[in-house]
């Protein structure tokens, strides 16, 4: 599994947590920090290939990205960047944390 962690906020108990689930399956995985348009375009245009790619970012209808705005990747580049570095193996999933945020405010 191959997990990007691109925003701040991200908490090492959610990328902790997502390792750990992931080994009860016998699943290795490989946490990148992504801080720029290179640095993700470095981790996905290697040989290593994945079965799941897991997004640790904010995002959007248009994009993924950080919380403070230095990374903002569109789908349309990230689509074009996991094709062309054919870093998915096929029938590969792709996972995307959402925001929790929001949460905060539910009142029961």
């Amino acid at each position: 599994m191959l997990i990007l962690k691109a925003s701040e906020d991200v908490k090492d108990a959610e990328i902790d947590n997502i390792v750990s689930q992931a080994k009860m399956y016998d699943i290795k995985s490989y946490v990148f920090q992504i801080d720029s348009y290179q640095t993700l375009y470095d981790t996905l245009f290697t040989p290593q290939k994945y079965d799941y790619i897991y997004l640790a970012t904010h995002g959007c209808e248009t994009s993924w990205g950080n919380i403070s705005g230095t990374v903002d990747i569109s789908w349309l580049n990230f689509a074009a960047m996991i094709c062309g570095s054919c870093v998915a193996k096929e029938g590969a999933i792709v996972f995307h944390s959402c925001c929790r945020g929001g949460l905060n405010q539910v009142i029961i």
